[in-house]
Order: C-alpha cells, then structure tokens, then sequence
C-alpha cells in the first residue's frame, strides 16, 4: 500500500516537472521570437512570456531592458545618419547656385567693355568663389560629423552682422542672365542706404540665391523683389502652374514642384 502511494506521488511530481519543463521551454521559445523581431525592428514592444517562473520573467525583463538601450542607440545612429545625409544634399544643392552666378558674370564680363564694371564683376566673381571654399569646407564637416565631438563643432552656428541691401543687389545681378532667358524683368525697390541685419554673409547669399533661383524657374510674367528699411525682404511672382497642393507643401523639406 505504502509503494502504491510511493509510486503515485513520484508520477504526479514526473507529470508536474514535465509540465513544468515543457512551459518552461515554450516561454524560452516565445523570447526568442519576440527578440528575433525586435532585432529586425518590427516591434517595440517589451517582451512578455506566459510562464510565471521569477527565473524566467527576470530573465525577460534583464532582455527588455537590454533591448531598450539597443533601441536608443540605433534610433540615434539612424538619425545621425539621416541628418548627415540631409545636410550633404543641402550643400550639393547650394554649390549648384554659385556655379550659375560665375557663369553669369562671365557671360557680363564678356560683354562689357568699361573696365571699372569689368573689376567689379571680377570682384563679385572671387566672392562667389570664396562661398564656394566655404561650402567645401562645410561638407567635409558634415562628412566627419560622424563622430559626437565633430557634430557638436558642426553644429556651432558662425552668427555675424552683413549689408543685407549689398547681398541682395549682388545677388539679383548674379541670375541676370536667367531673368533674360525667362524674359522677365524684375521689379526691384531697394533702399539706398546700407540696411544691416544680423547674419552671417555667406548664409544670406544661400538664403537669398535659393530663393531667387526658384522664384524664376517657377515665374511667369512678373518678379517682384522688395527690401523694407527695417531689413524684410519680401519676393512676390505669378505662377500659374502651382497648385493648391504645391502651395501648401512650398515649405516642406525638399519638396520639389513637378513641371
């Protein structure tokens, strides 16, 4: 009688560890499905497992914590990557403008014969040269931001004071060329005096030059260009083709009308 109850108990304790076990095991398997879709970002949320052994819920809970920090730290590389990228478009995008500019005065320089203009042109053609070493300069910057203590030196914004009048009149002669080629004639009012702002020169000519360039190739009719005595500028032009669409999306990172 004693080795039949014996016998019993030891089969309800086999039975229970075989239960047990088996639980066990399907909770490991279920931490290693849900960390398999963590790690290909399909997920973020904690881990959970349907035992309720203390051995095993810590052990998911020391996984979720290291999943966590994981998440931080590729959500930051991912965005380092993605303003980095950013930025070199933007400087690609802007060593574009100058380009045209040169070309510009060239073609002036070309057709002028009194020589006082042709200095000034030249003058005007080393400045733009000059902004393109310093956009250089700022790509390579942005190519070693890889690095935290390069991106904190790049991100330092170089803040000064300029003749905003001298830059936009230096500016509009710059795409003389291309306001003859849309047939345009732009109506400019600037004062006469030096109106000062504070930024920095070369930020203005990208400012200003991005502006223009795409007020004219959107342009029909008319180019208003306007600078207040309190330094506002305001850029007024008739374009027919945009629509209501392209008008609520014209300040949106990279967004570009299709023609």
């Amino acid at each position: 009688m004693l080795f039949k109850v014996l016998f019993t108990i030891s089969i309800i304790i086999i039975v229970g560890l075989i239960i047990y076990i088996f639980y066990l095991r399907k909770s490991f398997d279920e931490m290693k499905e849900q960390i398999d879709e963590r790690i290909k970002g399909e997920t973020n949320s904690p881990i959970t497992i349907s035992t309720g052994d203390k051995k095993a819920r810590e052990m998911a809970e020391f996984i979720n914590d290291e999943i966590r920090v994981l998440t931080k730290e590729r959500m930051k590389y991912t965005n380092g990557n993605r303003d980095i990228d950013n930025a070199i478009a933007n400087i690609s995008h802007d060593l574009r403008t100058p380009l045209t500019a040169m070309n510009s005065y060239i073609d002036l320089l070309m057709k002028e014969k009194d020589e006082t203009v042709r200095q000034e042109y030249l003058k005007r053609l080393k400045n733009r040269t000059e902004m393109m070493t310093e956009l250089t300069k700022e790509l390579f910057n942005y190519s070693a931001a890889t690095s935290e203590t390069h991106a904190s030196e790049s991100d330092t914004l170089n803040n000064g004071e300029c003749d905003i009048s001298a830059v936009l009149q230096d500016c509009i002669l710059s795409f003389y060329n291309a306001f003859i080629e849309k047939g345009i004639t732009p109506n400019i009012s600037i004062p006469d005096e030096s109106i000062k702002v504070c930024i920095e020169t070369t930020t203005a000519y990208r400012i200003l030059e991005n502006i223009i360039g795409n007020g004219i190739k959107y342009a029909e009719k008319n180019f208003d260009i306007e600078l207040s005595e309190k330094g506002v500028i305001k850029f007024t032009n008739y374009a027919p083709e945009l629509t209501q669409i392209d008008v609520a999306q014209l300040f949106d990172r990279f967004y570009t009308v299709v023609k």
